[in-house]
């Protein structure tokens, strides 16, 4: 791409690969990838480039082919080779060195009749037909049939390859393999972007063997993803056993699915995140990918949407997430807040995970996943202090079964376990979560906002058969007032509430020193005020509450321990012990 003037064109977000770029008089946008390519002008780009000059035969009369001295012979990225019909801009065979060159033009090549990476004059050699692409019909082009060292004549099952033993490198591996061949990666440290055409199955020498996957490691060198997959034909790939490290992507920094259903199971992913220059983007780790994600661990992957998933709508099931953060982006005065410190907008079947200390302003680990959330463990995830007000300390805005989950020492302001989930929400142990006050600095002064659902909040569904228990609110102060607690066991929740144990829930008052008038006169004093607490155990519910027991719940001051200013009917609900005693035990509610 040579002596173009593109104006007030942006927002690219693909790949640009194994091209050369320079002399544009509009200059260049640093947005996107590039890949192998050779870039004239420095301009801060982000991938593998070659910063200088291509050397071409004669530039200053638009020969641009590359001279023999040239820099970007031999160095382009062989996985993006595509499987269509493909030459030089003069017609001759693609690769003649060891790898394709980067340009449009290949160095020393001769014509190619059927695109296939063997120039006719090598397919007389090896008999293979210049007019058959893949001559044996055994999926796999007869260029890279050669180059891998086989027959081109002969029909081949797939029988592996080991990188780097049997060839160098994953580049090579991926594109030279046969459909459904398995490449066995070796130890060490593996620099890698790839596009992934056909099906295939990457696994480390030992994929159950823990140390084996660490100590394999794919690495994005923290500019590229390292597996993008083609959008069909790769449905029965299987990557395995291998850690994905230091990946960079708009849409998933370790691997861009399309929608892929490939297998991905018992590999690591760390340390991989969202583009440098991205406004917002979505997976640090995974986008779309649509298979079986199990047995795999996610650890400090980052993302302003799912820090480490996003929009992966297959089965998630056994894996582990730790310290994932979907992270706010500050775009002027203003920011994008994060959602989905681990998953988000995940309309998959989320089974048996665990969930460790996520974070994100929206759900500190799953937020505005559709499926059935079933038998998780989330433990210390929360909501991140933001521009807004953040809800959900492990779940947010999800609106499918969420069953058999126990959900404990998650921290938010709104809702410290759950916030806005309107699907069904049973046989869950809700437990010691903490909804705090949101506080924020105007040009004036330090508010501070009421805590509210210390276990659940504003979630409209039936919620039946929990354990919601030893759920806090913790007020703060600011410069003019202290906020109310409401709710430290549910709160705002309009949905049937049936069958729960609500039990030793704790919402807390705060206290702080202001300066204020006297009545009648104009001086001020400081006069020490505090807030009040309602409702230890349920607060603004207006559905039908039935069959619950509300045991132990505590406002700490004089206001209502066990139910408040619920307007459904309340009926045959154990309400008892809760605290202070000197209050009424439910305050504001409609018996049955």
């Amino acid at each position: 791409m040579v002596d173009n003037t593109i104006d007030d064109i942006h927002g690219c977000y693909g790949d640009i690969v194994n091209c050369i770029i320079g002399d544009h008089p509009s200059g260049v946008a640093d947005l996107g990838y590039l890949l192998n390519c050779c870039v004239i002008e420095e301009h801060g780009w982000q991938g593998k480039v070659i910063i200088g000059d291509p050397l071409f035969e004669d530039r200053a009369n638009g020969d641009y082919r590359l001279s023999a001295d040239s820099p970007c012979r031999d160095v382009g990225n062989l996985s993006y080779l595509s499987e269509i019909f493909q030459v030089d801009l003069e017609g001759n065979t693609r690769i003649s060195g060891d790898a394709v060159d980067i340009g449009c033009y290949e160095f020393g090549s001769s014509y190619d009749s059927d695109g296939d990476f063997l120039d006719d004059d090598e397919e007389a050699v090896h008999g293979s037909d210049p007019t058959n692409r893949d001559t044996d019909g055994d999926g796999l082009l007869d260029g890279f049939e050669v180059r891998r060292g086989n027959d081109p004549r002969n029909f081949d099952l797939p029988r592996g390859i080991v990188v780097p033993t049997d060839l160098p490198t994953l580049d090579e591996a991926v594109a030279y393999a046969l459909p459904s061949e398995r490449v066995t990666v070796m130890p060490g440290t593996h620099e890698a972007h790839l596009f992934v055409r056909r099906d295939i199955e990457l696994l480390s020498s030992d994929p159950l063997s823990a140390s084996i996957t660490a100590s394999t490691i794919l690495n994005g060198s923290n500019e590229y993803p390292i597996l993008v997959f083609h959008n069909s034909g790769t449905d029965g790939s299987r990557i395995e056993g291998l850690t994905l490290a230091n990946g960079r992507g708009l849409f998933g920094g370790a691997i861009h699915g399309h929608g892929t259903k490939a297998t991905i199971r018992n590999n690591r992913f760390r340390n991989n995140r969202c583009s440098r220059y991205s406004i917002s983007c979505y997976g640090g780790a995974l986008y779309d990918c649509d298979g079986l994600i199990e047995e795999n661990s996610f650890w400090e992957n980052y993302a302003n949407f799912g820090g480490a998933l996003s929009h992966c709508d297959g089965t998630i099931r056994g894996n582990r997430f730790i310290e994932n953060n979907g992270y706010s982006i500050p775009v002027y005065r203003v920011s994008i807040p994060g959602k989905g410190g681990a998953l988000h907008a995940c309309a998959a079947n989320i089974v048996e995970n665990e969930f460790y200390s996520n974070g994100a302003v929206y759900g500190g680990a799953i937020s505005e996943s559709s499926g059935v959330i079933l038998s998780n463990t989330f433990i210390a995830n929360y909501s991140e202090r933001g521009i807004e007000q953040g809800e959900g300390g492990a779940i947010f805005d999800c609106d499918g079964w969420i069953l058999h989950n126990r959900i404990e020492r998650n921290q938010s302001f709104v809702g410290g376990g759950l916030a806005k989930c309107d699907g069904e929400i049973a046989y869950n142990i809700i437990r010691d979560n903490t909804a705090e006050s949101y506080c924020r600095t105007s040009l004036i002064y330090l508010g501070c906002a009421p805590p509210m659902g210390g276990g659940l909040h504003d979630c409209d569904g039936q919620i039946h058969h929990n354990l919601i228990q030893g759920n806090r609110l913790v007020p703060r102060c600011g410069q003019l007032s202290c906020p109310d607690s409401l709710g430290a066991g549910l709160q705002g929740c309009d949905g049937p509430i049936e069958n729960n144990i609500v039990a030793t829930n704790d919402a807390l008052i705060a206290c702080a020193s202001f300066y204020r008038p006297i009545d009648g006169a104009t001086e001020e004093i400081w006069i020490r005020e505090c807030s009040s607490a309602t409702a230890g155990g349920i607060h603004n519910c207006q559905g039908v509450i039935r069959n619950n027991t509300f045991y132990g719940n505590r406002v700490e001051g004089k206001e209502t321990g066990g139910a408040a200013n619920c307007t459904g009917d309340f009926e045959n609900n154990i309400v008892w012990g809760n605290l202070p005693l000197q209050s009424p035990q439910v305050v504001d509610v409609t018996p049955a």
